[in-house]
């Protein structure tokens, strides 16, 4: 599967005004091939590859690879909850090739199994460096509780 995306990010801008730091606008448009594989009903096993095809600042590097697994239950309480675990490694030029880590777990509940409209509850943790804007060469982790909602 190919994605062509747009990229542009702010995160830090506010941190580095308020330090004095002189600020870069970090943008990129790519375009990322990404594979999967499910071996069992339960797993999916991905992975691909990202080019930067136009990036700002210029020569940060322009290549990325990912992979990763998702793992989900059966729906339990009649049909209307699902637990999930996701895993993602990825890799980019831009950051020496260090890799960024994320792993999501969580909840889904639906009125029936597979409704495109839902509402999941989900714990994550990231450790690594971020991808976008200005503190792509900080090392960070951080834990974040959410709620998605998936309308229909």
């Amino acid at each position: 599967m190919l994605f062509r995306s747009h990229t542009s990010a702010h995160l830090g801008d506010d941190y580095l005004k308020r330090k004095g730091a002189v600020t870069e606008k970090h943008s990129w448009d790519n375009l990322k091939w990404l594979a999967s594989y499910r071996p069992l009903s339960c797993l999916k096993l991905y992975g691909g590859y990202n080019y930067v095809f136009r990036t700002l600042p210029g020569g940060i590097g322009r290549h990325a690879v990912q992979g990763g697994f998702e793992t989900e239950s059966h729906w339990k309480a009649g049909g209307h909850v699902q637990f999930y675990w996701a895993n993602d490694i990825q890799s980019w030029e831009r950051a020496k090739w260090n890799p960024t880590f994320n792993s999501q777990a969580g909840m889904t509940m639906a009125k029936n199994p597979g409704d495109s409209r839902s509402v999941s509850v989900f714990l994550e943790y990231t450790a690594g460096r971020e991808a976008q804007g200005q503190l792509y060469r900080q090392q960070e982790s951080r834990w974040t509780l959410g709620l998605r909602f998936s309308p229909s």
